[in-house]
């Protein structure tokens, strides 16, 4: 009897025990991603230097966004209109392939066809005139992202455009691009589902707007030589990844990198990711495994 009277203080106890146990990791994971944010933007910072003292600064470079909050609205006017003024935009088939003409040549792009990038994000980018291309994952059309998002993510709960959604975003103008049907890790799944993720999504779109689509952007960055392969045999001219590398004449057009930016970033980072210092972090991390994999062979002698 005392055991069944507690029981529910117990509960109680180990539900605010639970709450606390998660406030304190939401807190140092805040103080993690601020200590990262600025140790990368002071090593971009330095970069930038680098590349406009070498005359090196990249011509072509491709964005990536994810869900666009209305709290977003402000600073993401503030990128475009930057954009806008400084750059040439251009829709993420043709970065590659378009005239630079001395300028400097951006792709925007937006993953996983969330409803408020469209609510938010197209308004502004009509405002201003801008070209864009949207990433839908054909197979989770009008329902919650089904996939693997971190707990602190704030896309955990954003759901994806419907089938006339997508239609409109055709019919604005904008780039309807495959995020294949689900948003697996493509690297994991067997051939068949490989194929099937690649071709099906494609066909699903093309069959909503009416017309190619062109281009794949591989879900979480997760891609080998046999993705790359299947992608070009499903037909897709462009693959996009999530490689902080600016496009050059060396550039795989089925491993085109992007850099991700969040619309509440500073124009100052958004700047510097424009003129491609954020590759200096592909530096970094390669550094940081070959000290890994280096201190690793350490231990095991």
């Amino acid at each position: 009897m005392d055991l069944d009277n507690k029981s529910p203080h117990v509960e109680r106890l180990f539900a605010r025990q639970a709450e606390c146990g998660r406030a304190i990791e939401r807190f140092l994971y805040g103080i993690f991603r601020r200590i990262k944010g600025a140790s990368e933007f002071a090593f971009a910072g330095f970069y930038a230097m680098i590349l406009k003292l070498s005359g090196n600064t990249p011509q072509r470079v491709v964005i990536y966004y994810h869900s666009i909050k209305s709290s977003d609205v402000r600073s993401f006017r503030r990128q475009m209109a930057w954009l806008a003024a400084n750059c040439n935009v251009v829709e993420p088939s043709r970065i590659a392939t378009a005239p630079t003409n001395g300028g400097t040549l951006v792709a925007v792009t937006i993953d996983d066809g969330f409803a408020s990038a469209l609510e938010n994000a197209v308004p502004i980018l009509k405002e201003y005139g801008l070209a864009a291309g949207f990433f839908i994952p054909a197979g989770r059309l009008g329902q919650k992202a089904g996939w693997e998002i971190a707990q602190h993510c704030r896309d955990k709960d954003e759901s994806v455009v419907d089938q006339h959604q997508v239609r409109q975003l055709a019919e604005k103008g904008f780039e309807i691009l495959s995020h294949t049907l689900s948003h697996p890790r493509l690297t994991k799944v067997k051939d068949h589902q490989l194929e099937t993720e690649l071709v099906a999504s494609k066909q699903a779109l093309e069959q909503i707007i009416g017309h190619e689509i062109s281009g794949i952007s591989y879900p979480h960055g997760d891609y080998d030589d046999r993705v790359c392969a299947y992608a070009q045999r499903a037909a897709y001219k462009t693959g996009f990844t999530i490689e902080p590398v600016a496009v050059d004449y060396t550039t795989d057009f089925m491993r085109i990198g992007r850099f991700l930016v969040s619309p509440r970033e500073s124009l100052i980072k958004f700047r510097l990711k424009i003129r491609g210092a954020y590759q200096a972090l592909r530096f970094v991390r390669t550094v940081k495994k070959s000290i890994l994999r280096s201190w690793d062979k350490c231990r095991t002698k």
